[in-house]
């Protein structure tokens, strides 16, 4: 078994973001890690390099995700029950309830 490896301890400004990480006004992080993020007028991360993008509908609720070639869609319905369809090639599916998270194929 491989030990620990050592990790330099990390340093804050005086509003306790991580130095070394960019932010916009809201506070969302921009820039991290060689990674840029983007946000909507609603601060929803709608984007991050590498082809990783995101969309809502009106009610803030993400309705699908891109990344790495797969596109996985989202569903709530009225009783907060979530539904996935991913895509990568073929459609697959699932279904969960946030009381009693399920999956069916």
């Amino acid at each position: 078994m491989a030990g620990i490896p050592s990790v330099a301890p990390s340093t804050y400004d005086a509003n306790d973001r991580l130095n070394g990480t960019s932010y916009n006004n809201n506070g969302d992080t921009t820039v991290a890690g060689g990674v840029t993020y983007g946000y909507d007028f609603r601060d929803l991360l709608t984007s991050a390099t590498g082809g990783i993008a995101m969309t809502y509908d009106g009610d803030g609720n993400r309705v699908s995700q891109t990344a790495g070639g797969t596109t996985t869609q989202y569903l709530v319905d009225d009783l907060n029950q979530l539904a996935t369809r991913r895509w990568s090639r073929s459609w697959s599916a699932a279904w969960c309830s946030a009381a009693t998270p399920t999956a069916t194929p």
